[in-house]
């Protein structure tokens, strides 16, 4: 690929998919980026979600583990409101993306970009886009850190409607309620039948008996 400026692991799998021994290699991929920068002996926190590539694979777990790194799982249906990178980082991301592929299509006449070229526009969208700055904002926004548990709201521990539907209190025996007399009453009486005319077929018949 051109321009890789940033050494960025690319791989593949066959099926398009994030798997275990992908993942265990992003592992190995962080650890020589910290020992570059002389960072391996610091403390270090990793935030994962619950997907089984990283909660259920032994060899980055082991890896993590060898080098002192703490490793959390966020708890499930919370990454909406607790992942950092899903709010501003990720957002500013894609902001910057769209605007550097906007730029491309009218420079190359609507030209589809190639895999090969594809880091060309991806790099600015990454050093204007994942910022120091919008990075923190991610994780002031989740209440991570700063450590805040005001950031989630309150609606996000209330119980779901689909899977706790409304309780109805049962009432004994010969029991019941104003409202539901009130309703009864107020219910609208069904509306009346037309009487049955005859047909024609026992209309003439009534006529010839009649006559005879």
């Amino acid at each position: 690929m051109k321009t890789n400026s940033h050494s960025a692991l690319v791989r593949c799998s066959e099926i398009g998919w994030i798997n275990t021994p992908l993942f265990a290699e992003f592992g190995e991929h962080f650890m020589d980026f910290l020992t570059q920068k002389n960072m391996e002996d610091i403390p270090h926190l990793v935030l994962l979600d619950g997907h089984t590539t990283h909660t259920y694979n032994v060899e980055f777990l082991n890896l993590m583990k060898h080098y002192g790194i703490t490793v959390i799982q966020i708890p499930a249906h919370t990454s909406h409101f607790v992942q950092p990178m899903d709010s501003a980082p990720l957002a500013n991301l894609k902001e910057r993306w769209s605007d550097e592929l906007h730029y491309w299509n009218r420079k190359k006449g609507g030209v589809a970009i190639t895999k090969e070229e594809w880091f060309l526009p991806f790099n600015r969208a990454w050093r204007n886009g994942l910022t120091p700055r919008s990075i923190q904002a991610g994780f002031k926004k989740t209440g991570i850190w700063p450590l805040n548990f005001d950031m989630i709201p309150d609606n996000a521990f209330k119980e779901s409607d689909l899977l706790c539907p409304p309780r109805r209190v049962p009432r004994g025996k010969g029991e019941s309620s104003s409202d539901d007399d009130s309703d009864k009453e107020n219910a609208p009486s069904p509306p009346l039948l037309p009487p049955l005319q005859p047909s024609s077929d026992e209309s003439s018949d009534d006529s010839s008996d009649d006559s005879s």
